[in-house]
């Protein structure tokens, strides 16, 4: 995006990291838990934005391989957090910010908790609870997600019509 022009600006949790990648990037950077709609709105709203936001793109992530029998209700909370909450607080943040102007809002997040893969229960949980929240979303707040691991392959609400790239109204 920065190499597009665009401007970018970091949120994320690590100030050390997003500085370090702020200073290569040449952009702006803020501090903040993005498990939280609250908390990411106010970073927000508190950075200096050289341009207007058109775009959100959420990279949080996180991956607990463990069998869910040695897996702690802390351990879990977080990778729920992580997961789905922060995709959450992105949507909701994202919706107040573009709903005039209009934009895009994209989730990135590995299949690998949909594979089927031994001890990857957490983040099993967290991407299906993500998914099935999306399969009754209202026009406004449609999207389409692609996951991408080793194969290419689309979730489709439409199914079984043709994937097609879904547009708020």
């Amino acid at each position: 995006l920065v190499r597009a022009g665009k401007f970018v600006l970091l949120v994320g949790r690590d100030q050390e990291r997003l500085g370090t990648l702020a200073l290569e990037l040449k952009t702006e950077f803020a501090v903040a838990d993005i498990t939280s709609s609250d908390v990411l709105q106010a970073a927000i709203g508190g950075a200096k934005l050289t341009q207007p936001i058109s775009s959100f793109v959420n990279c949080v992530g996180s991956i607990l391989l463990k069998p869910a029998h040695l897996t702690t209700d802390a351990e879990f909370r977080d990778v729920i957090d992580t997961n789905l909450f922060s995709a959450f607080a992105t949507v909701k943040c994202a919706g107040k910010l573009l709903r005039q102007s209009g934009g895009s809002v994209v989730l990135i997040g590995s299949a690998a908790g949909s594979l089927g893969i031994a001890n990857h229960e957490a983040i099993a949980a967290a991407k299906a609870e993500l998914i099935s929240s999306l399969r009754d979303l209202q026009p406004l707040h449609q999207f389409q997600i692609v996951f991408y691991n080793e194969q290419l392959s689309v979730f489709n609400p439409l199914a079984p019509a043709r994937p097609a790239i879904l547009f708020a109204s």
